[in-house]
Formats: structure tokens, sequence, C-alpha cells
């Protein structure tokens, strides 16, 4: 008898683990970057939100305006930084830590 709860057999619970831990290997600059303009995105979407509603719900000019300024202000900074990234992964440029690390060990 058929049981959808129950995997198909053992060996595809072993191939979808190995789909599911992919190796990235990224330099420790760009893991940082990275994790940097996750944060300055998140907390920009939040002013600008926060801003917004505090305009339309509450009518609070000065608040909701200068919120809304500053989280939309965040977000063209994330993405003139993200920009400068790409286009230093694009150059290369942290390709040469992976580089220097991997003669090292040797």
């Amino acid at each position: 008898m058929f049981d959808s709860l129950k995997p198909a057999s053992p060996a595809s619970e072993d191939e979808a683990d190995e789909d599911e831990s992919a190796d990235v290997d990224l330099s420790d600059p760009l893991q940082r970057q990275f994790v940097y303009l996750v944060v300055v995105f998140n907390l920009a979407v939040l002013a600008a939100a926060l801003g917004l509603l505090f305009l339309y719900f509450r009518g609070r000019l000065v608040l909701g305006g200068g919120l809304a300024i500053v989280g939309f202000a965040g977000l063209a900074y994330g993405l003139y930084t993200y920009r400068g990234v790409q286009r230093a992964i694009d150059a290369g440029v942290h390709d040469d830590a992976d580089d220097a690390d991997d003669d090292a060990a040797e």
C-alpha cells in the first residue's frame, strides 16, 4: 500500500540532502558586505514604510516625511553600494582573495 507520508526510498532522502547542502565559498569581505547590505535595506524599507504610514494615517508631516525621506535615501544608498559591490565582483576583486588563500594553503 502506498503511504504518501513516507519517502519513496532511503536513496531519495540522501539525494535531497546533497541538493540542500550546496557549498558556497564566499570571501570574508564579501560576506560582510552582504550582511551590511541586508541590514541597510531592511532599515531603509522599515523607515520608508513607517514614514508613509505616519503621513497617511496620522497626518504627521514632519515625522512621517522625515522617516520617508530617510528610508528612500537609505534605499538609494543601498542600491549604490550594491552596484559597487557587483562591479567589484565582476572585476574579480573578491576572486583574488580566494586565490591567495588557496596559495597559502599549499
